[in-house]
């Protein structure tokens, strides 16, 4: 392993850092989507300090001071991060159906559409649902939640 990466796209030098910060802080899409997985949900700017998304829904997030409003953004939201229904207080919240699940041992890979061709995808550990009855089916209506620190917002 490497205490220092970069992430090259056409000959050029995206983002080069620690893992973990290029990782947590991706400086664009590009970097976002390479190292791992990320959802990208597409968004407006709003005068309030919120976004809306394609859905119409609107998220708070911690918007960069040089964005303006109408600005088009993509929020990304790593899928560990992501929480389903059981959500703390002040988490940012949005309405979504389960379309998918992928039992992976560990966790579940959950897909869920936040309607308009918006989905994010949602690792859940599976330590608390041990029987196959207890996971998330197609069609349910959900609460999809995250810390507004854990977003961010992308040019």
């Amino acid at each position: 392993m490497s205490d220092r990466i970069a992430v090259i796209s056409e000959g050029r030098v995206i983002q080069c850092g620690a893992p973990e910060d290029v990782y947590e802080n991706p400086d664009e899409a590009f970097v976002a989507g390479f190292i791992g997985i990320s959802n990208l949900m597409e968004g407006v700017v709003e005068s309030n300090g919120e976004v809306k998304l394609a859905s119409g829904q609107k998220v708070s997030a911690p918007l960069p001071d040089d964005l303006a409003r109408g600005e088009t953004v993509q929020l990304s939201v790593r899928p560990e991060k992501i929480a389903l229904d059981d959500l703390e207080r002040g988490m940012v919240s949005v309405d979504g159906t389960v379309e998918r699940r992928v039992y992976q041992g560990v966790n579940t890979q959950v897909t869920v559409s936040l309607g308009e061709g918006a989905r994010v995808v949602a690792l859940e550990q599976n330590t608390y649902r041990a029987a196959s009855n207890d996971r998330w089916e197609p069609g349910t209506k959900v609460q999809v939640g995250w810390h507004a620190d854990h977003c961010l917002v992308l040019r």
